[in-house]
């Protein structure tokens, strides 16, 4: 496919609203019972419409599938890459529009504290005072164009998938950089047997669609 059929592709399918059935509730789990070293999908609006338009129309998302995925730290925190790689208050993402799943990998207390720790020493600052982020950004575009290059730089997927392997945690069948969050669910369903699945928010008006 030329670069130019790609876009034009790529441009589409973000323009076009994508109205796939939102994926049944899971067994519940109130926050504080979340398991460190646990992933976490987040879905609903204000999300990425982009991210979650090219799940549907280019990767084949049968589902709503989740704009953004991180690692459950511990007492309530999670490791979030945003505009910089920060540990924020999970309760600060319980927005009335959102919904929130976390996924529970089997795993020794080592592995989770070797986890944890990880996403503890991942964190990042501005650098200048006219950085704006250090988010992946060639990797996010690279997902709609891949002609453009990845750079060395994380999107929030690649970062968990890079976190959870550093305990040897495998959460995607893919490398991390050509990890979405909706790679990360769909590991977990093909491995439903050992991979648990959790509802941990789903806000009072909680709309799937963008």
């Amino acid at each position: 496919m030329s670069w130019l059929t790609e876009s034009i592709r790529t441009i589409k399918a973000i323009s076009k609203p994508e109205h796939a059935p939102p994926l049944p509730m899971f067994e519940q789990i109130v926050p504080d019972n979340v398991p460190a070293a646990s992933v976490l999908l987040f879905y609903g609006y204000p999300g990425v419409p982009a991210t979650q338009r090219l799940g549907v129309h280019i990767y084949g998302c049968t589902y709503h599938p989740p704009f953004h995925a991180a690692v459950m730290l511990r007492d309530g925190l999670f490791h979030n890459v945003g505009k910089f790689r920060t540990d924020k208050l999970l309760e600060s993402e319980f927005k009335s529009t959102r919904r929130i799943d976390a996924l529970v990998y089997p795993m020794l207390e080592s592995q989770r504290r070797d986890i944890v720790r990880a996403a503890e020493l991942d964190t990042s600052v501005p650098k200048t005072l006219i950085e704006i982020t250090d988010y992946g950004i060639g990797q996010f575009l690279n997902f709609g164009f891949s002609f453009i290059g990845k750079g060395k730089q994380p999107v929030c997927s690649a970062n968990v998938v890079q976190v959870m392997g550093t305990a040897g945690i495998r959460c995607s069948d893919n490398t991390a950089s050509e990890t979405a969050p909706w790679d990360i669910f769909n590991h977990a369903m093909k491995n439903q047997l050992t991979v648990e699945k959790r509802t941990v928010w789903v806000g009072e008006k909680y709309l799937p669609h963008s």
